[in-house]
């Protein structure tokens, strides 16, 4: 079997007005050389010719290796490339490598000599065995099929025997049997002279699940908001309805779009319950099927993205911008590439840039001026799921933003107060910890809010509070002034786990007489002699009821209820060396926060509300399941915030726990976090998350 890759495969298409330029600049500089040496070319043409056609060789062999892209567009990429290179390490893959093409000619070459690049790595690979390349329908990979048919001379000289190309699912587009999978492959093993097209139908290759895996997968994104998933499930509703069958689910509000026909959310797992997941399996059947995106690791295939904003067709569809620079598919691309399974991704120019400088879910347009001493700015910014505009407050202190976006005339920076809760925070309160020492995990803690500054005693083996103490006390005060407004009197609360009495103490100072009593309950008897200290620092001796050792929520008899009750908890996975024990909240993480949730509901009066603190990076739904289960799903809220940390902070500041142990917590909770790059500055996010339940 023949193995000749040729130069073909590492090639786009013709020459661009660009290239043709560089290379007659290159031609004339080697004219002028050879003429400084005495060579007169004017009087041997043929040498001329041989010239020629040397450098032409040359700079064509070259081509692939030379950037001809222009300053911004180089810039994107790198950015591109730093931001989701973290994705890969831990799975030992190649990183992703990103092409910014803004033109269709250039979009679909690139695809095309992408898949020529790998289609001859896995065929030198490979041996004398098959070299498969799985193909989901589209318009996307139709325009690729159709450019590559066009630019023929680019396929090297055959046989192909070894090639299949696979149709992964049997969906296509009623309205053109030209976008199915089907025709695709057909297609493709037209233009490779001796290989097969393998369509989906239903024999003995499809009921095989390991037969259709492959070696290289072209696939694009579905976006929300018009992907074919969307638009095949209301067809089916439609049908339904008309015969009436039984109603097909819709997709659920945390669907992004879709990867190889199956729908994702933002953590790229897929969504939907059973009779959703059902109804497309049967009715398109797709593949690779999975659980998370990070299941498509396992396979080790070549995969290729391609995203661009004409993916209806080459004139693109009207409506495919949701408006103020979001295109719709940033959502679920992210959550793609942030599984570190993509080998290569091609990108437009604007969803290259809105992909360089989100923030999270949110593209920033333009933020307050900065000021140090008032470290809340205001910014506008829009949603990169529906393109909705939104006004948020970014927890800024060093002044982040002004690389992601322009600075506008808003409303101005403001300073720390309660009420004021940040959206996303950027974790740089270097002089909140000026006096903590943390070698050995003592010293003093600093908050300020307003003009007040507050400061905690905190001893060694007590856990440190930090922003999720911050935000927790905030949403605590916000609750407990609700209740006292609505029952014109004071309150009783319950700091569980009070640790150095951050939360509770906290809540009790801002409160004033609208606290009637404080109860604080930890484990440990360190934690509470250094509430003890605080306490008497702050004035609150007369305010605090009970202090007592409790294993969560294990309170003393007691026959009056609480109106509040808070635990800020403990939710690192257990086996991180080198961690403190305080900072363990179980086996996986919210085990200490899903038994508070199972207890609390006993221990609260007639309206009362019970908050509880965990990271999205370890919630897999117990919490969320127990508190509906006592409260009732309709009296529990979610209230998530981006939260960022620094990989490199400033000197005498550890490192985050999330950034020391990515790599152990990443495959233990099949979670990608996020990466966010401001200027040279790299910052690492998760969703601070806090449940909030009300007992009716």
């Amino acid at each position: 079997m023949s193995r000749n890759p040729g130069i073909g495969a590492r090639v786009a298409g013709a020459l661009s007005a660009r290239e043709t330029i560089i290379f007659a600049l290159v031609g004339g500089v080697v004219w002028l050389l050879l003429l400084a040496l005495g060579i007169d070319l004017a009087h041997d043409p043929s040498f001329v010719a041989l010239v020629a056609a040397v450098i032409f060789v040359v700079y064509f062999l070259a081509r692939p290796f030379i950037r001809t892209d222009t300053p911004a567009r180089v810039v994107r990429t790198l950015v591109l490339e730093r931001r989701y290179l973290a994705s890969t390490l831990h799975n030992k893959f190649a990183p992703t490598t990103f092409y910014v093409e803004d033109k269709e000619e250039a979009f679909y070459g690139r695809i095309s000599a992408l898949l020529l690049l790998a289609i001859s790595r896995r065929r030198q690979a490979a041996e004398d065995n098959v070299v498969s390349i799985g193909i989901v329908g589209g318009p996307m990979v139709l325009n690729m099929a159709r450019h590559i048919a066009k630019h023929r001379r680019l396929i090297p000289s055959g046989p192909y025997d070894d090639l299949r190309f696979v149709a992964l699912n049997k969906a296509g587009e009623a309205e053109s049997y030209q976008l199915s999978a089907n025709f695709i492959a057909t297609l493709l093993s037209s233009l490779f002279n001796g290989s097969k097209a393998i369509g989906y139908t239903f024999n003995e290759y499809d009921s095989h699940a390991s037969t259709r895996s492959v070696d290289i997968l072209l696939c694009s994104a579905g976006a929300a908001h018009h992907s074919y998933v969307a638009r095949w499930l209301g067809q089916l509703r439609a049908w339904s309805l008309q015969r009436g069958h039984r109603i097909v689910p819709d997709l659920p509000n945390n669907y992004v779009g879709d990867f190889c026909l199956q729908p994702i959310d933002a953590n790229g797992v897929l969504v939907g319950d059973p009779g959703l997941i059902e109804a497309l399996r049967a009715g398109l059947d797709p593949a690779p099927s999975f659980e998370t995106l990070t299941d498509v690791i396992a396979l080790r295939r070549d995969l290729i993205l391609p995203v661009h904003l004409s993916a209806d067709g080459i004139a693109g569809r009207a409506g495919n911008r949701t408006g103020h620079g979001v295109t719709g598919k940033e959502a679920v691309v992210r959550a793609i590439l942030r599984s570190g399974i993509v080998s290569d991704c091609v990108c437009d120019r604007v969803v290259a840039r809105n992909l360089a400088t989100a923030v999270g879910e949110y593209l920033f347009e333009a933020v307050s001026s900065h000021d140090s001493e008032r470290p809340l700015r205001l910014c506008r910014a829009h949603h990169l799921v529906d393109g909705s505009e939104l006004q948020l407050y970014v927890y800024d202190p060093c002044g982040r933003l002004d690389a992601v976006c322009e600075i506008d005339s808003l409303s101005g920076a403001r300073p720390e107060s309660v009420g004021l809760i940040p959206d996303v925070i950027v974790s740089e309160a270097y002089s909140e910890l000026k006096e903590f020492n943390s070698a050995n995990g003592s010293g003093r803690v600093t908050v300020r809010f307003g003009e007040t500054r507050y400061q905690f005693e905190v001893y060694s083996g007590v856990r440190k509070p930090g922003q999720f103490s911050k935000i927790t006390s905030q949403l605590a005060y916000e609750s407990a002034l609700a209740i006292s407004q609505r029952r014109r009197a004071p309150i009783r609360m319950w700091d569980v786990g009070c640790g150095t009495g951050f939360v509770g103490l906290l809540v009790g100072k801002l409160l004033g007489d609208r606290i009637d009593s404080l109860d604080c309950s930890d484990i440990s008897d360190d934690a509470l002699n250094c509430l003890r200290v605080n306490q008497g620092a702050l004035g609150l001796g007369p305010r605090i009821g009970r202090t007592f050792i409790s294993d969560v929520v294990e309170s003393p008899s007691t026959t009056v209820p609480y109106d509040l009750v808070v635990f800020n908890a403990p939710f690192l996975p257990e086996g991180l060396p080198e961690n403190p024990v305080v900072d363990y909240g179980g086996r996986q993480g919210p085990e200490l926060a899903v038994r508070f949730a199972q207890a609390v509901y006993a221990h609260l009066a007639p309206g009362g509300v019970a908050i509880v603190t965990t990271a999205d990076y370890v919630d897999d739904g117990a919490v969320s399941f127990a508190l509906s289960k006592m409260f009732g799903p309709e009296n529990v809220r979610v209230r998530d915030r981006l939260i960022l940390y620094p990989f490199v902070p400033q000197a005498g500041i550890d490192v985050a726990h999330e950034i020391k142990y990515r790599k152990i917590i990443e495959p233990k909770g099949s979670y990608r976090f996020e990466v966010c790059i401001f200027g040279e500055a790299h910052f690492l996010g998760f969703k601070m998350r806090h449940y909030i339940a009300e007992r009716h």
